[in-house]
């Protein structure tokens, strides 16, 4: 016995010595629990720059003054939302985050803004402004959406629009996006200087760089889990918001000089005199040889703006499609009508009508002159001769009548 107790107490000790470094380890497991918490987790936003969506939209105004618009196209600007936090209550403002929208450059202000048009004057474009219409927002995550839209961006306008989080008891972090949709317009801002444009430039070659218009900047009001003291970050500030403009894919509509038309000479009825059936000019035969019976008429432009120029289209109007150098006579298949202007040998090409801005392929008669003051007038000379139809030799006896639509196209 006297052997053993040394043994049992050198056992006890060494327990002892274990027992204290598992204390001692639970010692440190315990204090690592008891560290204060330091939660500096905080939500982020990024977005790129507005985006055109879609090409542009060329108007076809009926008038054209200050504030006519010329084109315009849609934009949107994705903002992607990381991390950021929901919860609270909606009637205290503890909401955790909410998108808003203002404008505004680095100096806080546009000396040329036109306020009468709501817009910036482009610099490389005379007489034209570029306006931002903010439109709608989106959000897949922001469900309370209090939208002031459509809001135009001005210098120092508040209050485009907001979006805050879904309300509940506990506070949760989200992933989502939220996307601001725009109208971007080219507006007159002086139709003086706009109507002494080049009539036949597009935008196509001139970079519609500089201004553009007021910026959209975007932010976040966010909230750490640590406190409710809130803070803001910058998602978007658009300095120059349309870079991603495209170019014009065709030019833009202008008020060109017009001239006035007699409605009694553009109705008017041609009545050729009488020939015999052997003196009927035969298809493809020249001018002179349908002389007898032919008959002289006249369109008279008048009262022409400055510079004005104008093309002349006609067309068979009992046969629009066709495209030939005779009328087709409106009974009967023998004889029908040709006409010359001025002291031209070819008969004139009858075609379809024109449409909008598409022009039929036959040669239009032109008149008018870039250079005249305003006031000139133009008298388009013309004559209508019988013509037999292909293939036929002789003509029978009877009365012919046909019918020819005119069209004045302006550049």
């Amino acid at each position: 016995m006297k052997y053993s107790e040394p043994r049992l107490a050198n056992l006890l000790n060494s327990w002892g010595v274990r027992l204290a470094k598992l204390c001692s380890a639970v010692t440190l497991i315990l204090g690592a629990l008891w560290v204060s918490p330091v939660y500096a987790e905080i939500g982020s936003c990024s977005a790129s720059s507005f985006q055109a969506s879609g090409g542009w939209d060329i108007k076809q105004p009926a008038t054209f003054g200050n504030g006519t618009v010329l084109a315009s196209i849609t934009m949107k600007l994705p903002i992607t939302l990381t991390n950021i936090r929901g919860g609270g209550n909606s009637t205290t403002g503890a909401d955790s985050v909410y998108s808003w929208g203002i404008q505004t450059n680095a100096g806080g202000s546009y000396p040329n803004y036109d306020t009468s048009t709501n817009s910036v004057p482009l610099s490389t474009t005379s007489g034209i402004g570029g306006r931002m219409t903010i439109t709608s927002l989106t959000s897949n995550i922001l469900t309370r959406v209090i939208s002031y839209t459509p809001v135009i961006l001005a210098p120092n306008t508040l209050d485009v629009a907001y979006a805050y989080l879904p309300t509940s008891n506990n506070f949760i972090r989200y992933n989502g996006s939220v996307t601001y949709y725009a109208q971007y317009e080219l507006v007159i801002v002086d139709a003086a200087k706009y109507a002494a444009n080049d009539t036949t430039t597009t935008l196509l070659s001139q970079y519609m760089a500089a201004q553009r218009g007021p910026q959209l900047l975007v932010g976040m009001y966010v909230y750490p889990d640590s406190t409710g003291t809130q803070s803001t970050i910058n998602c978007f500030r658009g300095s120059n918001y349309a870079l991603n403009l495209p170019q014009l894919q065709s030019a833009l509509p202008k008020d060109l000089p017009t001239c006035k038309f007699s409605a009694g000479e553009l109705n008017q009825t041609v009545k050729l005199n009488s020939a015999t059936q052997s003196q009927i000019a035969s298809q493809g035969s020249t001018r002179s040889a349908g002389t007898v019976g032919e008959m002289a008429f006249s369109i008279t432009a008048s009262a022409c703006g400055k510079g004005a120029v104008y093309s002349t289209y006609f067309t068979d109007a009992l046969h629009t499609g066709s495209q030939q150098n005779y009328l087709q006579p409106s009974a009967g298949n023998k004889v029908g009508v040709r006409l010359y202007h001025s002291n031209e040998t070819a008969p004139i090409t009858f075609g379809p009508t024109p449409t909008g801005s598409t022009l039929p392929s036959q040669a239009p008669i032109q008149y008018g002159n870039s250079s005249a003051a305003a006031g000139a007038s133009y008298t388009m000379p013309f004559t209508a001769q019988y013509v037999r139809m292909p293939g036929v030799d002789t003509a029978p006896a009877g009365a012919v009548t046909a019918m020819a639509t005119v069209t004045i196209v302006y550049p």
